[in-house]
């Protein structure tokens, strides 16, 4: 399904999540995009259909200022947000200070 190296994918039942590490924010964006379509094409190939309202996407970044990203799955404009749960883990900064808050450690 994704063929590109740059970006991995770890799928559980019909959960499937995507990500992309590199220096350059456009590098992400396209490899992203690619393997968005490539999994479109597969989704319609074997006639499997994403609920979009339900597909994220996320940032993660050490840079202190917002990189503008657009990702897209079809001609489905895909939202960005602050914090998602995957399997019961939730991924966001926020998480994170709250659950080093709740263990007592200070450490994040």
């Amino acid at each position: 399904m994704n063929s590109n190296p740059t970006v991995q994918a770890l799928l559980f039942a019909d959960d499937l999540v995507l990500w992309s590490a590199d220096g350059d924010i456009r590098t992400t964006q396209a490899s992203l995009n690619t393997a968005l379509d490539a999994h479109l094409t597969w989704s319609n190939n074997n006639e499997m259909t994403v609920n979009t309202s339900k597909t994220v996407f996320q940032v993660f970044t050490l840079s202190h200022k917002s990189k503008a990203i657009q990702l897209f799955y079809g001609d489905y404009q895909l939202q960005r947000t602050q914090e998602v749960t995957y399997l019961g883990i939730c991924f966001g900064f926020k998480a994170e200070l709250e659950q080093a808050s709740q263990q007592g450690t200070g450490h994040w």
